[in-house]
């Protein structure tokens, strides 16, 4: 069965150069909640396994900023606790060429860290540079690129590889040329940034819509010399003639072509202001030189604005300078004392795998659980129910100690709540008092909105029942979730509009699954499935099925109890739990009916072509039509219509 949580929509929709600041984990969870994470005081046995999950690594730039992080960390231990140390940071993504591009970089940190050639270094640098936030780039880093396919020794650093796609997806975005005319599409296709933290580039940058390349490599470039010079002494208002610069770049630039993904038609959408990420490093540059005290790049040059080689002016190459030869000596001086781990999956499915021991793919030795989990936007953006879905799939995967957290915050459509309440309620359908005793988790911040989401580890598990909802409770609670999941609300397909709901029934069934583990009583859960197996229930509780998101108020709607149709989710109902019968934690024989199936071996598997959707309808098109069923689906849910069971039937995942 697939697995039932990523919406159709996320899978074209790949951010390849993030929008947040750069985080350091081991600081806490970015300027708005500190957390340190205070690695000098572990025991022996905690330092040996410290672990780093970043899921949806997007671009890798908070895996560069932790890597700074524990590089500062490291070097300020003692010699036995040196010795001691050891870090694990796992890269996740779902689609491939994210993890290919940041595999590409790290290479080149690698390349970076193996020559003390002044010349070459700056070239790698500049290729990081162009690869990171780059349309296009020059072609010698293009050639750079393609030539960074050595994978660096176990000594340095290990990689770990779950599919094989990895390296086909790093090849062909190594070596696919594209037609010459769709390079200038792309160059055109940038947007004139606005802002005032590089204003000479930005005004070379919004006729040209490339980064000026290091002052060392500008006379590989005709024209750039001259041109720079014209630019930093044109007046405001003023717009210097770049077309030999332009024509330059035409003939010469390649385009960055690690921000391809095959599920994108032709090049990215780059309509984003690039000097965000340039603004994320310098920012968070200039953080880390103030908590050191050390405001240069290990070859002296200053970042300070009043003191760049520009004149006042700081360029993003000054900037990506400072930030990649920083992160590669961050990433030798921990030489032998971390791995990175690179993973593509859907990172709900893979976690569960680690939880079951089915991870079979990954060495024994590499970790189940985790200090600190950063999720950057996942949970909203690619995943349904946001919050739920962490409590459910990810905080199980936090280590048992005071310090460890899973976060993420709010990037997708935070203008489309009215405050944090509105936000918890749509995506649990509960109030943030009560999401802990319900769901038996640890929140620690449920400022999501306009901070982050954090979760610490679950208390000890299975709860006492005093601690959780009543049976009453639970059984509204389960009631809302299980309605809205037949009869969903509706979403705006845009920004800031979209809220990626509702869940399908594999993942109800995991959500009694879930609620089992943490001390709900089996045969709570077991009463409940059988009046769902029963094909009516009789209930107060009404399907929301307005825009969201859903307004609190709901919380409390009630109509006088009628009985409902469960019946045209029956047959999926059946398929899950033949499938999961023997490996269910809580009794189910007593709920199924009598001609229900107990064998996965009754399943049968049809394969056809078929574009993405969210539910299936199968019905007898000898007894109705297609447009019937669907237009009147609340109908039949609430029992008001004629059609006989078994006509027709919904699944919700495929």
């Amino acid at each position: 069965m697939s697995h039932p949580l990523i919406p159709h929509a996320s899978l074209k929709d790949i951010t390849m150069v993030g929008h947040d600041d750069v985080i350091d984990v081991t600081k806490g969870w970015g300027e708005q909640y500190p957390q340190p994470f205070q690695l000098n005081e572990l025991s022996a046995d905690d330092l040996r396994n410290v672990a780093f999950l970043f899921g949806g690594v997007g671009d890798a730039r908070h895996v560069f900023g932790s890597l700074r992080g524990l590089s500062t960390a490291h070097q300020a231990m003692g010699a036995k606790k040196q010795a001691d140390f050891h870090a694990h940071l796992t890269l996740f993504d779902i689609h491939d060429a994210t993890i290919a591009r940041d595999l590409c970089m790290f290479m080149l940190l690698h390349e970076l860290n193996c020559t003390d050639d002044e010349a070459v270094r700056i070239e790698i640098k500049a290729t990081l540079m162009y690869t990171f936030c780059g349309a296009v780039m020059p072609s010698y880093c293009y050639s750079r690129n393609a030539a960074s396919r050595s994978f660096p020794g176990e000594k340095h650093l290990q990689m770990m590889f779950s599919l094989k796609s990895v390296k086909t997806s790093k090849q062909s975005c190594l070596t696919c040329p594209g037609p010459k005319h769709s390079k200038r599409q792309m160059i055109v296709s940038c947007p004139v940034p606005l802002g005032d933290r590089h204003i000479k580039e930005r005004i070379w940058y919004a006729q040209t819509k490339v980064f000026l390349p290091p002052e060392e490599l500008r006379l590989r470039h005709p024209d750039f010399g001259t041109a720079w010079v014209e630019v930093q002494k044109a007046r405001e208002m003023e717009v210097p003639d770049l077309s030999n610069v332009n024509v330059h770049i035409e003939s010469d630039w390649k385009p960055n072509i690690t921000l391809i993904h095959s599920n994108i038609k032709g090049y990215p959408d780059l309509s984003e202001d690039l000097f965000e990420a340039i603004n994320a490093f310098q920012k968070f540059n200039e953080h880390i030189n103030t908590s050191t005290g050390d405001a240069r790049t290990p070859q002296g040059r200053s970042v300070d604005r009043s003191k760049s080689s520009a004149g006042g002016e700081v360029l993003a190459w000054d900037v990506c300078n400072v930030f990649f030869e920083q992160t590669a000596a961050a990433l030798k001086s921990l030489d032998g004392k971390i791995t990175l781990e690179f993973l593509i999956d859907d990172i709900c499915k893979q976690l569960a795998k680690m939880r079951c021991g089915d991870d079979s793919t990954r060495p024994m030795a590499f970790p189940r659980k985790f200090a600190r989990i950063w999720l950057s936007n996942v949970p909203l953006k690619d995943y349904t129910h946001g919050p739920l879905n962490v409590i459910l799939y990810v905080a199980p995967n936090l280590q048992d100690r005071p310090y460890a957290g899973v976060a993420c915050n709010s990037l997708l459509n935070t203008s489309a709540w009215r405050d944090d309440d509105e936000f918890f309620h749509t995506y649990t359908l509960l109030k943030i008092k009560d999401v802990p005793r319900y769901l038996g988790c640890t929140l620690l911040n449920s400022n999501a909105v306009m901070e982050i989401l954090l979760l610490g580890p679950s208390p000890s598990l299975p709860r006492p029942l005093s601690e959780l909802a009543t049976r009453e409770e639970l059984t509204t609670w389960l009631t809302r979730v299980l309605f809205n999941t037949f009869i969903p609300g509706r979403s705006e397909p845009v920004l800031p509009c979209d809220t990626r709901l509702p869940h399908n029934l594999v993942a109800f069934f995991g959500l009694l699954v879930y609620l089992h583990r943490i001390g709900y009583p089996g045969h709570w859960l077991s009463d409940f499935l059988a009046r769902v197996l029963s094909g009516r229930m009789l209930s107060d509780v009404v399907p929301y099925t307005g825009e969201y998101p859903i307004p609190v108020d709901e919380y409390r709607r009630r109509v006088p109890a009628r009985v409902v149709c469960t019946d045209p989710w029956l047959v999926e109902f059946e398929t899950i739990i033949a499938t999961a019968y023997y490996a269910t934690p809580f009794p189910v024989a007593s709920a199924l009916p009598a001609d229900s199936s107990r064998d996965a071996e009754d399943v049968a598997v049809w394969e056809v072509p078929y574009h993405p959707v969210t539910h299936l309808l199968f019905f007898r098109a000898d007894k109705l039509s297609a447009d019937e069923v669907i237009v009147d689906m609340r109908e039949i849910f609430e029992g008001r219509s004629s059609l006989a069971p078994g006509t027709f039937f919904v699944l919700t995942s495929q």
